[in-house]
């Protein structure tokens, strides 16, 4: 993975480390992959909802005789 901006700092001694920094170095990255797992999960609802309103929308249709499980 890359470096991130106070990553970079610190190496190159731009930014003397202290206690937020060290705090934010550990928060990021765990924020960053909690915020990745939810878009994933949204997503996969929304899909999900989506074939079920198709599904029910074949089924009240007069002329749709067959129900489509995805």
């Amino acid at each position: 993975m890359g470096l991130t901006i106070i990553e970079y700092g610190l190496l190159s001694g731009n930014i003397y480390p202290s206690w937020i920094t060290s705090l934010s170095i550990i928060l990021f990255p765990i924020f960053g992959f909690i915020n990745f797992v939810l878009m994933i999960w949204a997503y996969l609802r929304y899909r999900r909802y989506s074939k079920q309103l198709f599904a029910i929308q074949l089924k009240k249709n007069d002329k749709a005789e067959i129900s489509i499980k995805i």
